[in-house]
């Protein structure tokens, strides 16, 4: 396999929600190994054991047909991706696993857009993670909640699949422990000092309690994902172009002045309207705008740890990411930072879940 892929190890995977989730992989890492090696053995018949065992291993054996994926051998890459196939057909697509791995978060010096909080850096992530495929929908939110506070709900039958939005940071941490009760699952937040506007919350006391409950990213993974191993502005190359994501349409310059690039839908879109990343996950780019775990530091990066990055102890407003339907796209770069206050509703924020996976396997 490439170097590239055997010391970063991306992988993304398409797996069920449970209790197989919990569980530490029972195959032997060097069988798993042996396996994938096998792909490409000059007997026909070792070839063919080996994609049934691997057929039959299913979820643990994904991360690696994924970096076999990129194998230099035409066999291997042809005999992985069709075992990826069959497995995928066998399982629930709500959710993807990212492997954990190392990765330049920021922008480089000099280019298109660039702020001055994003940095250059490099991250390593040592968890597997299991990240929501879509933004959490309406229909989601409400069946969890009991309440939709979303703005663009005017088709009752459409809006079940439009992300959520106007949620506060606090609402979607709620969301999250809420989501944990419905599947038996600790929570991963503890809530304190609840104050509400109305159903929404406004001010309340967080404690991390950590485990494998549902959480929103940090910041670090959240760039991670979106990325799935790019170094472009946007993981589909170097801008839009209007099919790609749902952003603001920029301005071009004609033969009869200033026109927009595209028709923008100037509102939110069904989740999976857009194509997805590398990984497997749809909208980072664009639709709604993005709660993410860490406070706002414009000068974080400066001191950022290298491993497993939180963000800032404390401060006045949280990150968001990934801009919206209502945004230039510029500030729907991988890299592009900005924050508002976490008690802040708007129509052009929401959210996605995360879970820990599972531990990084010990060396």
């Amino acid at each position: 396999m490439h170097a590239f892929f055997n010391f970063f190890l991306i992988a993304a995977i398409t797996c069920t929600v449970g209790p197989l989730l919990s569980n530490e992989p029972t195959i032997n890492p060097l069988r798993l190994a042996q396996l994938i090696k096998q792909l490409d053995d000059d007997d026909f018949d070792i070839r063919t054991a080996a994609t049934a065992e691997l057929s039959k291993l299913g979820m643990e054996a994904l991360p690696a047909l994924r970096l076999a994926e990129r194998s230099d051998s035409a066999e291997v890459r042809v005999r992985a991706k069709k075992i990826i196939a069959l497995i995928e057909k066998r399982l629930d697509s709500r959710f993807v696993v990212v492997a954990h791995g190392k990765f330049q978060m920021g922008t480089p010096p000099g280019a298109p857009d660039r702020q001055q909080d994003e940095g250059l850096h490099e991250v390593e992530l040592t968890k597997h993670i299991l990240v929501g495929k879509y933004e959490v929908t309406q229909e989601e939110f409400e069946k969890v909640m009991g309440y939709n506070p979303s703005h663009f709900i005017q088709d009752q039958k459409i809006a079940k699949k439009l992300p959520v939005e106007k949620v506060s940071w606090f609402d979607a941490l709620e969301y999250c422990n809420k989501l944990c009760a419905a599947e038996k699952l600790a929570p991963y937040y503890e809530l304190k000092n609840i104050q509400r506007d109305g159903k929404q919350i406004i001010a309340a006391e967080i404690k991390v309690l950590g485990g494998n409950g549902y959480r929103l990213p940090t910041e670090a993974e959240w760039e991670f994902f979106c990325r799935a191993g790019t170094t472009t502005p946007y993981f589909f190359g170097n801008g839009n172009t209007g099919t790609e994501s749902n952003v603001k349409s920029k301005q071009v310059a004609g033969a009869y002045g200033i026109s927009s690039g595209w028709n923008s839908p100037n509102k939110t879109v069904q989740v999976g309207h857009y194509l997805p990343n590398d990984f497997g996950i749809h909208e980072v780019h664009g639709n709604v705008a993005e709660w993410v775990f860490d406070w706002y530091d414009k000068n974080y990066y400066n001191t950022s740890p290298k491993i497993d990055p939180t963000g800032p102890p404390d401060g006045k407003a949280k990150c968001v990411r990934g801009g919206s339907w209502m945004m230039d796209q510029a500030l729907a770069r991988s890299s592009a930072r900005y924050s508002l206050t976490p008690d802040e509703r708007k129509h052009f924020v929401g959210f996605r879940v995360v879970r820990n996976f599972m531990e990084q396997p010990k060396k």
